[in-house]
């Protein structure tokens, strides 16, 4: 260890280096790379057979028993690993041999000059050099003749999250799982003395990720014309490869929203064309008597319903809201004079097989307050819509049911909850995975999905929720108009295990929290004040400029809320606090496209909102199963997701296991969800969640917690199962 020359022991027979001295381990190589190599493998093929016959010479000194005197191979130019990115230099040594007996010998080494070169007049030390290479904004690698990463730089190892020991020395093979025959291809090329040039490959990153590069390369051979290595030149192609995957799928939504669309067109024609014909039969009547008038003002009644569910649907669809107008309502007398205009439609337009009212049965709890507070107008398009539908799907003669349930919340404000639902029978179960994508889509039948829910096979109803019957708008309304009243439509059928064949009591229920209409109106404003009847009265009659964005109104802060520096300065939460601005800082080069899962339509609009406003990317989805077709279409489109629990058909626990356990997905998923407790925490965690976050939640606690997981994405702890 104190010679001054480089000093190693090796084999005689395998030609391993078995042991080196502290100045081999500084100069040549260091000592833990150093006994993985034979000392072969530091010389070039031309320079071998002067070793051969050095080593010849010392081992039959050895054999004859004569003095024992160091060999002198010669000045040979030798692989070193310089410095701590162990790049590889051929350095001139002059090297000598000595015989330590039957199985070992020993070498030693002196370095005879250094490498300079000539660039602009000054000299190129040798670091500046290395430097060029190590420090290069692009990736590069050598490749020995058998495949082997003999050396690669740091944005090569900083692009696939490896360390220099565990991507160095190994088989690239290892890294490319599916392109060996690319591989093997490329090396053939290469073999014939071609260069290669803009050749994709796939290699697989630390955090199990695939990495889409370009490689242009070309050989480096021994002065014998041997195989020395490869000069892989390699570009990160990945950003470019998810745009192109963005938007290809950003094109097969559209194309489909546009064929869902041309369906829905036509069947507004189809629904105009009805009550048009019934009016000409009825103005073709010469007599014009009461029945006739009766038609014609019921088609034009079910003409105006049907424009005005039209528009209330597409300011729905574009995620706006309507600003409450509580007035004193009679729930009695809605739901029954609800129920006297669905038959009054129906019949009119089905007088082969009219409808009974005495078919609605309204169940009111005696202790529920006859008259509330509320918004006519939205209660109205809820109830309506859902009555509506069960009139089409009912079973012809069995009664439907509007129940309305009272619970006292607060005695002094006269505030309580009440609970509506609506109760009919059909002859099968409606497909669950069906009725929950009306609820979020506006003209969309819903697709055939790959994951499905884990139950027994059933024989759903055939019956197109979407609107053979109608516009198909009447489940998209009441979900989105009972959302708009602070309420979350909910939908349950008869035990799946009912024997199939067997009719089926389908229920849609909500609730809401009203007072009696003895107590003062109120209108939550933005600013979450209240404000006088008058102002209600006034606001009533200008409903068509009422309507704000979702993101805006006073139920996102069900799901997001200002930080207390954006509140005390009055400053708009989206445009980002000066520590949410210093989270996206970081974000700088790293892929944001993030999946946003819930089945809340306001909450996927407040917070792709506040994502947006950050220059996230993102894609928004209502319900687990249609997140896990996503990620299963193409896994490297999104970089993170956020996952809401409580979800109907497949809830965000189920979805969060099966994307870890089934798709093997290592994407970050953050669980921002209404539910509290210790428990569900961990089960969100054992599920595969990265991490939790309870709704109403910060900006800035969302964002930095989304950051996080995208900066960490590759560290253990953040890579899920």
């Amino acid at each position: 260890d104190c010679l001054p020359e480089a000093v190693c022991v090796v084999s005689l027979h395998s030609g391993n280096i078995l042991r080196v001295n502290k100045t081999f381990s500084r100069i040549c190589v260091k000592g833990e790379r150093a006994l993985k190599m034979k000392f072969i493998d530091f010389f070039q093929n031309d320079m071998k057979e002067p070793i051969e016959a050095a080593i010849r010479v010392s081992c039959s000194q050895s054999e004859s028993k004569q003095e024992e005197n160091s060999i002198y191979i010669g000045k040979l130019s030798t692989l070193t690993l310089y410095g701590n990115e162990e790049f590889p230099v051929y350095k001139e040594f002059e090297w000598f041999v000595v015989s330590m007996g039957a199985n070992e010998l020993l070498f030693s080494g002196r370095r005879t000059r250094k490498l300079r070169h000539s660039m602009t007049g000054s000299a190129l030390t040798e670091s500046e050099l290395v430097d060029f290479f190590v420090n290069a904004p692009i990736a590069l690698h050598w490749l020995s003749g058998t495949g082997l990463i003999v050396w690669a730089n740091k944005k090569e190892l900083d692009t696939l999250g490896y360390t220099a020991d565990e991507y160095i020395g190994r088989n690239v093979m290892e890294f490319c799982p599916d392109e060996k025959e690319r591989v093997l291809e490329t090396f053939s090329l290469l073999g014939s003395n071609a260069t290669i040039q803009n050749v994709p490959f796939k290699f697989r990153s630390k955090s199990g990720d695939l990495k889409y590069f370009i490689i242009d390369s070309n050989v480096s051979y021994h002065q014998d014309g041997t195989f020395k290595h490869t000069r892989c030149f390699i570009r990160d192609d990945t950003e470019r490869q998810i745009h192109e995957m963005t938007v290809a799928l950003e094109k097969k939504l559209s194309e489909t929203n546009a064929t869902m669309k041309d369906a829905f067109i036509r069947r507004v024609f189809h629904e105009l064309r009805t009550p048009l014909q019934a009016m000409q039969i009825a103005l073709d009547d010469s007599s014009i008597n009461t029945t006739a008038v009766s038609i014609l003002q019921g088609q034009v009644d079910a003409l105006t319903n049907m424009m005005d569910n039209f528009i209330y649907a597409t300011y729905f669809n574009k995620g706006q809201l309507l600003r409450l107008c509580p007035l004193k309502t009679c729930l009695r007398t809605l739901v029954k004079s609800l129920f006297e205009e669905v038959v009054k439609d129906e019949t009119s337009n089905n007088n082969n097989n009219p409808i009974s009212e005495e078919l609605l049965s309204i169940v009111i709890s005696t202790k529920t307050p006859s008259t509330v507070l509320v918004d006519q107008d939205l209660l109205r398009r809820v109830l309506g819509s859902l009555l509506s539908n069960a009139v089409k799907h009912s079973i012809r003669g069995t009664k439907i049911v509007v129940s309305i349930m009272f619970e006292p919340v607060e005695a002094k404000t006269g505030e309580g909850t009440y609970t509506f639902s609506v109760r009919n029978q059909t002859e099968k179960p409606l497909d669950p995975t069906k009725v929950q994508w009306h609820f979020q889509k506006m003209f969309q039948d819903a697709p055939s999905f790959k994951f499905k829910v884990e139950n027994k096979e059933r024989n759903y109803t055939t019956s197109d929720l979407a609107g053979k019957e109608g516009l198909g708008l009447g489940l998209f309304i009441a979900f989105s108009a009972a959302q708009n009243l602070g309420s979350l439509l909910q939908f349950h059928q008869t035990d799946e295990d009912e024997p199939v064949g067997s009719s089926c009591e389908v229920r849609f229920m909500f609730s809401l929290q009203l007072k009696h209409f003895e107590s003062e109106p109120f209108f939550p404003s933005k600013s979450g004040k209240f404000v006088s009847a008058e102002r209600m009265a006034a606001a009533a009659k200008h409903r068509s400029n009422s309507w704000v964005a979702a993101a805006d109104s006073p139920l996102a802060n069900m799901h997001i809320i200002e930080s207390e520096d954006q509140q005390n300065s009055n400053q708009d939460w989206r445009i980002g606090t000066g520590d949410q601005k210093a989270c996206v800082s970081k974000l700088a080069g790293v892929v944001t496209n993030v999946l946003v899962v819930d089945d809340s339509p306001i909450c996927q609009k407040v917070v792709s909102k506040m994502l947006e406003k950050h220059h996230f990317k993102v894609t928004c989805c209502g319900g687990g199963e249609e997140a896990l077709e996503l990620l299963s279409i193409e896994p490297r489109l999104f970089s993170a997701c956020v996952m809401d629990l409580r979800m109907p058909v497949v809830d965000g626990i189920t979805a969060t296991r099966r994307a870890r356990e089934n798709l093997r997905l290592s994407i970050p998923i953050l669980v921002l969800s209404a539910e509290v407790g210790e428990d569900i925490k961990r089960e969100a965690i054992a599920a595969g969640a990265n991490t939790f976050v309870s709704k109403p939640c910060k900006s800035d606690v969302l964002l930095s917690e989304l950051t996080t997981l995208l900066l960490n994405r590759d560290t253990p702890k953040n890579r899920g199962k």
